[in-house]
């Protein structure tokens, strides 16, 4: 009797010390539905409007700095224009939020669009230098000796470019409105927001292949430019990265490393024969896309 009476104490006390988890206090849902998706090529296309959009703020910039006036309304419409294409083209995501706490609830949903733009600056590299460094301003120092602007020591290469599209549009809609009041101090200091609405974030660079990828533009410029020998240089070196980055792929990429390879190879060999490269550009775009799939894993 005395043990049963025991035993009984022991599960009333244990039953009274074990922990009782309650309901949260407050939950939260949110989820987010493309209307669409874009395709690698209009992924380049934006990337590509969002670069120009950003060389004509910077060549803006430069004309109200000369007091060319004109030269800079000139090129602010262009930018402009170029803004309305890439807020045409992006697709708009219905985003739905549920918030619970108790008997209380809150739900929203409402359609967006997105608001940072990738800057693939390997499509477009000449004409993206100038306005990247230009956003990164505030990281120069003068060069008492020549006068000239020497770029702070961090590598543009393993830093990711987005356009922040909000801050960019609202900074250009300023420079036009000073512009038109004929204010080109204020112009200026507005382009300069239109350049600092770049975001800037590091990232691992899987050098072979970043490498590889921008060989691929240069070939794409050269036979563009039918300088077959350019585009036979700039494929080779394709090749040799896309080796660098085979020994140490996976077993599965490998295989995909051997198919890309040789696709690049026939095109090498066609060149080399002076045969037609029609479609050569097309291809080009094709393994870009595929290599950057490889990045992203």
């Amino acid at each position: 009797m005395k043990k049963q009476t025991l035993l009984a104490l022991t599960v009333l006390v244990t039953l009274c010390t074990t922990p009782i988890l309650a309901a949260p206090r407050i939950e939260s849902e949110v989820t987010s539905t493309p209307e669409a998706t874009l395709t690698p090529a209009e992924e380049r296309s934006i990337s590509v409007a969002a670069g120009r959009f950003l060389r004509h703020a910077y060549n803006a910039r430069k004309a109200t700095q000369a007091g060319d006036a004109d030269k800079a309304r000139a090129e602010i419409g262009q930018a402009k224009i170029l803004l309305n294409i890439i807020e045409n083209a992006l697709p708009s995501y219905v985003v739905t939020s549920r918030i619970t706490s108790g008997d209380l609830t809150y739900s929203n949903e409402e359609k967006v669009k997105p608001t940072l733009i990738p800057i693939f600056e390997e499509l477009d590299k000449v004409s993206l230098m100038a306005p990247l460094r230009q956003a990164r301003s505030e990281k120069t120092q003068p060069n008492k000796d020549s006068g000239t602007e020497v770029i702070a020591a961090d590598d543009l290469d393993a830093v990711e470019a987005s356009l922040d599209l909000g801050l960019a549009t609202d900074a250009l809609a300023l420079a036009d409105e000073k512009l038109s009041s004929g204010d080109l101090v204020a112009t200026d200091q507005a382009l300069a927001a239109v350049l600092g609405s770049l975001v800037f974030s590091a990232v691992e660079v899987d050098l072979p292949l970043e490498n590889a990828r921008d060989n691929l533009m240069l070939a794409k410029s050269a036979i563009q430019a039918d300088n077959r020998e350019e585009a036979k240089a700039a494929l080779a070196q394709t090749e040799n990265e896309l080796d660098r980055y085979a020994g140490e792929a996976t077993k599965s990429e490998k295989k995909d490393i051997a198919r890309l390879r040789t696709e690049v190879d026939a095109l090498y060999a066609k060149l080399d024969s002076g045969k037609d490269s029609k479609g050569a550009v097309a291809h080009i775009e094709d393994w870009w896309d595929r290599i950057g799939k490889w990045i992203k894993k």
